[in-house]
């Protein structure tokens, strides 16, 4: 049996997809020099994160030196938009905002037609740290 080349081509497509997928998610984000971003990534089965936004550190939170953690739940439909995003935890307001909209402009791979869309709620947390000798303690 000869191997279709499209096929083969899609498959290494998916491949480097979930390496870089993987890569991204795994990686710690910085939002400035004194600042860090961080997103603990978890399983989504079947759906491939295409596109992975990082929050902005709130400038009010960096002025009045806050730090805390989000997290954000939601649903993802078949063209692979989140909806239903809601905060399920929160430690300050302050970062619920930005945390909602970064789950918003996150993208998934979509689901074709024909194939049934898993109903499963998924949830992203998102570490909000400041970087000084003052809390390098902090090891969440």
């Amino acid at each position: 049996m000869i191997a279709d080349p499209h096929e083969t081509q899609v498959s290494t497509m998916n491949r480097a997809l979930t390496v870089l997928a993987t890569y991204l998610l795994a990686t710690p984000l910085y939002a400035d020099a004194d600042s860090v971003v961080e997103y603990v990534g978890r399983n989504y089965g079947d759906r491939i994160s295409l596109r992975t936004v990082v929050p902005k550190y709130p400038d009010k939170a960096l002025l009045e030196r806050i730090q805390g953690a989000v997290e954000v739940c939601f649903k993802i439909n078949r063209g692979g938009k989140p909806y239903g995003v809601a905060v399920r935890k929160s430690d300050h307001r302050i970062f619920e905002r930005v945390a909602r909209e970064a789950v918003r402009s996150s993208r998934f791979e979509a689901i074709p037609r024909g194939k049934e869309v898993p109903k499963v709620k998924m949830c992203r947390t998102y570490h909000f740290r400041l970087e000084s000798a003052e809390f390098a303690a902090d090891t969440t």
